[in-house]
């Protein structure tokens, strides 16, 4: 049986009503608070490509950071200029409060010094540039290790897993197994990428305590410690890219700078892997934000979770507000233990700092994660196989058959982030 009449009814009002709201943006200007920006010292900051093979220092507490924290023998060159998303946050000014970073944030999710400068919100009042291009780094692959959480689930959150469970289990036997296990996934929003650590772990077959343990240590989205995920600047990733293609393999044979590179200067240490990514690329038809690689960067299990999670995260930060509903999902997961209060005071003073549309967003997709904890909600409503419907996507701009890496079309539909600037 299909859904009454009053049900659709609602769901044609709803749907009406974010129509208008997506309208109202679409008119309204894109520009900046009216604030006094400063512009001193925007100079980029060079530093060492030898430092790639650095792993950064994470001392914050927290369950993420208690996670990724590693001890690692002192290095005779310094860690790459780059700091958590957990402590990003704007300045507003003299008059104006700053609100507190989300400190909760994945802590494998970072930001350049030469994007914005982490000393910048005690200072002075920035406008900040889209987020465009980041960085996927794995400093060392051999130190790649599956990291779990110090965490449990609310009674709540168990009661929501369990009737998702009991949905796929309608023998009522105690395990989830075959099919009926990869619809689970499916629900849970993990599809293949869970069916590895099922079989190696549970021998194909879950029960219910093993799905909490799971959810709850996020082991079973297969998160890496040693695996991070950086903001940076355009003119970082332009000769960033360059060092990819021209550098030579070293351990750590010289101290190579992001300018000036020569064979004796630029060196990309052994074992460390580099991947360059465009969100336009991932707002784009491409639906993919690779650009380029270098090195063992590439998961051996295939597993998409944390990029995911890592990509959601900087729409989130990049103040885009259209997201379908697998991407609040996924986004609400990595904000999870982020206390739900402090998420729309921080996204707004972020937003104000772009050039965006400054309006309400009570209507819009993004007005979700300052209600919702968590992404189990949403899960409670998905029945057993059913998926969220892939999103449409714009066109994409190719040159000589291949994307361009900081691509911003102007139609909104292509680029859901906004405008460029």
């Amino acid at each position: 049986m299909g859904p009454g009449p009053a049900l659709e009814q609602e769901q044609e009002q709803e749907q009406e009503k974010e129509m208008m709201a997506e309208k109202e943006v679409e008119r309204t200007p894109e520009e900046a608070a009216e604030r006094n920006y400063s512009r001193e010292d925007e100079a980029a900051r060079p530093w060492p490509l030898a430092s790639l093979a650095v792993p950064p220092e994470l001392e914050k507490k927290g369950v993420f950071y208690r996670a990724l924290a590693k001890t690692s023998a002192s290095a005779s060159t310094p860690a790459p200029p780059f700091y958590p998303l957990a402590d990003f946050t704007v300045s507003k000014g003299i008059l104006g409060r700053t609100q507190a970073p989300l400190s909760e944030l994945p802590g494998f999710v970072m930001v350049s010094e030469n994007y914005y400068r982490k000393s910048w919100r005690f200072t002075s009042v920035r406008r900040l540039k889209n987020v465009i291009c980041f960085l996927e780094w794995v400093p060392t692959a051999e130190q790649l290790e599956i990291v779990r959480l110090e965490a449990q689930l609310t009674e709540e959150q168990e009661a929501i897993v369990e009737d998702v469970f009991n949905l796929h289990d309608p023998d009522k036997t105690g395990f989830v197994q075959g099919q009926l296990l990869d619809m689970l996934l499916s629900a849970l929003l993990i599809g293949q990428d869970g069916e590895a650590l099922a079989v190696q772990q549970y021998g194909g077959r879950w029960s219910l305590a093993d799905l909490k343990a799971e959810i709850a240590s996020q082991g079973i989205y297969r998160l890496q410690k040693g695996r991070f995920f950086v903001v940076l600047s355009l003119q970082e990733a332009e000769h960033l890219r360059a060092a990819m293609h021209l550098a030579p393999d070293a351990r750590f044979a010289g101290e190579g700078v992001l300018e000036g590179i020569s064979s004796d200067q630029a060196a990309i240490p052994l074992g460390c892997g580099l991947a360059l990514r465009c969100l336009g690329n991932l707002e784009s038809v491409l639906d993919s934000s690779l650009v380029d690689t270098r090195g063992p960067v590439a998961r051996k299990d295939k597993v998409a979770c944390q990029l995911k999670m890592a990509e959601q995260c900087l729409r989130f930060t990049n103040s885009s507000t259209d997201y379908e509903e697998e991407e609040l999902c996924i986004l609400l997961r990595a904000l999870r233990h982020t206390a739900v209060m402090d998420r729309k005071p921080w996204w707004s003073d972020v937003r104000s700092c772009r050039r965006r549309a400054q309006v309400q967003v009570a209507r819009l997709p993004i007005a979700q994660t300052f209600s919702k904890v968590d992404e189990f909600e949403k899960l409670a409503t998905q029945a057993p196989g059913s998926g969220f419907p892939p999103r449409e996507r714009g066109p994409a701009v190719l040159v000589t058959g291949i994307p361009h890496p900081c691509y911003a079309p102007p139609a909104r539909a292509s680029w859901r982030g906004g405008s460029a600037g």
